[in-house]
């Protein structure tokens, strides 16, 4: 049993196993990264980490916890969650959706199935970083999200078309490269208007590269090599004077480049 008085601030555990887990009303910082802790992950919480309620940083990511999610309870103040990297499986808790100020969600490299419930997504206003690997994403994103990262799995099917219907969306990086994505690239990509970064690349798309995207002002890295597009690089590229990076390789593409 692990006790944890009154006024400790952060804690980092180096190995060890865990029967369970108490922690003081002022603890801000649990680090239980890159152990050998197994187990299900609540055995955390005999973890109670609801009673943690001023928990800002919470990072148990690397290990090979197999079972659960803890339970967060009254998760107002929490800021960073990491639990990418173990086996944990089923289905994400609709009361991730209580933790309003999140801005760091990764959930990354488990065996988690289903999608991320809508309104959990709509609760998290504060989310700015979500990398949920290796499980189905919902199209409606928050509004605050800054990167989606869903590279290097085994999506499949169409890319959303409405991924940034919201027209407050603040979406700078989107990662969907290395996966089994088919269909067009969605027109309705240019409605990601703060888009910095747009990796494509290594999929099954087709069709032509949207004139749209021609649109996209501030966009510096745009990478959509080896799929099978085809017909002429679109000339609008030319208008986005923050390009930096163009990586088009192994298509179909004809025509002159637009530079």
């Amino acid at each position: 049993m692990l006790d944890f008085g009154i006024g400790l601030r952060a804690m980092s555990l180096i190995n060890g196993s865990i029967s369970g887990f108490k922690c003081s009303a002022s603890l801000t910082s649990l680090a239980l990264s890159r152990n050998s802790l197994s187990g299900p992950v609540t055995t955390l919480t005999g973890l109670d980490v609801s009673r943690c309620v001023t928990l800002k940083f919470l990072d148990v990511s690397s290990n090979n916890f197999s079972i659960g999610i803890p339970f967060l309870g009254d998760c107002l103040a929490l800021q960073h969650l990491d639990i990418s990297g173990n086996k944990l499986s089923g289905t994400v808790p609709p009361f991730f959706g209580s933790c309003s100020l999140l801005e760091s969600h990764v959930l990354s490299s488990n065996n988690f199935s289903g999608k991320l419930p809508m309104d959990t997504l709509l609760k998290m206003r504060g989310l700015k970083y979500s990398i949920c690997l290796s499980m189905s994403f919902p199209a409606n994103l928050s509004a605050s999200l800054l990167t989606l990262d869903l590279s290097s799995n085994y999506f499949s099917g169409p890319i959303f078309p409405n991924l940034c219907r919201n027209p407050k969306n603040t979406l700078q990086e989107l990662y969907l490269q290395n996966n089994g994505f088919t269909g067009k690239i969605p027109p309705t990509l240019s409605n990601c208007s703060e888009l910095v970064s747009l990796h494509l690349s290594f999929n099954y798309l087709s069709g032509t590269i949207p004139s749209s995207l021609g649109s996209l002002s501030k966009l510096q890295d745009l990478k959509l090599w080896l799929n099978m597009l085809e017909g002429e690089i679109p000339h609008e590229l030319m208008y986005v004077k923050t390009l930096e990076t163009l990586i088009l390789d192994f298509n179909d593409l004809t025509g002159e480049i637009p530079f």
